[in-house]
């Protein structure tokens, strides 16, 4: 179809011919798109109504790991790697659901383990919502991830992870999301004791009322460990998130649960995908520095590189493995 428009003296517009040509043709490529799109779409409904074609099976190897290696395209995923991970709070719910879809329960366990049961007051940051309230919080996220990927491998281990060294000991990597300095220096301990054989032990935690997040990963052969960041509870630790001063603000306690600790949904968010992100880089022996740190607050937080920590001397951690 062409269509021209006349100048003064009855002579044709060339110009104004060929840019309504123009637009006429994307209106009919447009169109036909939409048409294609259209005639997709019924063809779906109809594949979908019609009984006679099998539906497509999707196996927990092909369908997992095809949505994690899209994610992480010429990177080797969490496939293959068994993952412990202890707190399935507001932190760990949301790392629970990034390491899944980073490939963590394709073809080897990702095991949940948390002992406390989800609250009202919880469901402002956490994964889990208004439905899971009274449930155990890693029973319920359990189910929640198979609903989002049947075909996951998501176990769920409900009571004290200090006593479950059973469900640790064939983890290759154990991750701490409990931000509870007392269990995650019994993490670390428990780390090396015998009878557990992971590669690493990944800690994350947040700083202060969410001004910063910050990871620290220990591959087994490290000199540095946990304990090492902060020797003395006496002390401060070795590589502080926070500026001088700045302290994490308590809030009253709401719907029946105790103080607790505010900040908005963006800080468990961001520590989750730091953590992910360096348990990604570990499952592709490229574990890189091994404390990172985020700022979210730049008034509160202190901005830090990215360093591997040297061993502290009076650790007592380690100096109780030199001693043994």
């Amino acid at each position: 179809m062409s269509h021209s428009f006349p100048l003064r003296g009855g002579r044709q517009n060339p110009f104004a011919r060929r840019s309504f040509s123009a637009a006429w043709s994307s209106i009919e490529s447009a169109s036909n798109r939409l048409s294609f799109a259209f005639s997709l779409s019924s063809a779906r409904r109809r594949r979908a109504s019609d009984t006679s074609s099998p539906p497509m099976i999707w196996s927990s190897e092909n369908l997992v790991l095809f949505i994690s290696s899209v994610n992480l395209h010429g990177i080797r995923t969490l496939d293959g790697k068994a993952i412990a991970l202890v707190g399935c709070g507001t932190l760990g719910s949301h790392l629970a659901k990034f390491l899944m879809q980073g490939g963590a329960g394709a073809s080897a366990p990702l095991t949940l383990i948390d002992g406390q049961v989800l609250s009202a007051g919880n469901i402002g940051r956490h994964y889990l919502g208004h439905s899971r309230i009274g449930e155990t919080k890693a029973s319920a996220l359990a189910e929640e991830l198979k609903s989002f990927h049947p075909q996951c491998d998501i176990r769920a281990t409900v009571g004290d992870a200090l006593a479950q060294k059973t469900v640790l000991a064939d983890a290759n990597l154990l991750v701490d999301a409990t931000g509870d300095w007392n269990t995650q220096y019994a993490l670390n301990e428990l780390f090396y004791e015998d009878g557990i054989s992971a590669d690493a032990i990944l800690h994350c935690w947040i700083s202060g009322n969410g001004a910063a997040v910050q990871a620290f990963l220990n591959v087994r052969g490290d000199e540095c460990c946990f304990r090492c960041l902060r020797p003395s509870m006496d002390a401060g630790p070795r590589f502080p998130a926070l500026k001088p001063g700045v302290e994490a603000n308590m809030a009253p306690a709401t719907c029946g649960d105790g103080n607790y600790i505010p900040y908005s949904v963006a800080a468990p968010a961001t520590a989750a995908g730091l953590a992910c992100d360096m348990a990604i880089g570990w499952a592709n022996d490229k574990p890189g520095a091994r404390l990172r740190t985020i700022v979210l607050d730049h008034e509160r937080g202190i901005e830090r590189k990215p360093t591997s920590p040297s061993a502290h001397k009076t650790c007592p951690s380690c100096l109780s493995r030199d001693r043994s």
